[in-house]
């Protein structure tokens, strides 16, 4: 079973991680942001904004969850079609 961390202990571990990995990039936000809107595209805005503990939906969709435009099927296709053709 774990324990608690001390979180400055905790950000020395995530930054030599993040280091070995060459993922300097990732911070914790950009996670928050990876688990909404993974769970947004599964399950809704709602679901999302509960796991991470969002009172207003609002802050989850403005700052969390990046929404893909996505179209409907038969105009992606067409476009995808297209955009293949002209290259």
């Amino acid at each position: 079973m774990g324990t608690w961390r001390n979180p400055s202990s905790y950000r020395v571990h995530f930054r030599q991680v993040r280091e070995l990995a060459g993922l300097e990039w990732v911070v914790p936000r950009s996670i928050r942001k990876t688990v909404a809107t993974t769970i947004y595209g599964a399950d809704g805005l709602d679901k999302a904004s509960k796991q991470l503990g969002h009172s207003e939906i609002g802050v989850t969709a403005k700052h969390y969850v990046q929404r893909l435009n996505i179209g409907p099927r038969g105009v992606v296709g067409v476009l995808d079609s297209w955009f293949q053709d002209a290259s």
